[in-house]
């Protein structure tokens, strides 16, 4: 039997806080999110609380620009 895949994985960076990276709809994943976390087990509750407040949907991360962001501000 498989084991199901998690929503996101978590790595570890050099200054010892926990990023992670989540799932999208495509199947790739999204670029690493700081938990802000040290230890592994809270970075986990954080990734966990993050996908529940979100209701599962990661927004992939975009390049936009002030100018199309801003375009209809004032309609």
């Amino acid at each position: 039997m498989e084991k199901p895949q998690k929503q996101y994985t978590l790595f570890k960076r050099k200054n010892g806080v926990y990023y992670v990276r989540f799932r999208l709809a495509d199947g790739t994943r999204s670029p690493g999110t700081s938990t802000g976390e040290t230890a592994k087990t809270r970075a986990e509750s954080w990734a966990i609380d993050y996908l529940q407040s979100t209701k599962g949907y990661i927004i992939k991360n975009s390049k936009i620009t002030l100018i199309d962001y801003s375009k209809d501000f004032f309609d």
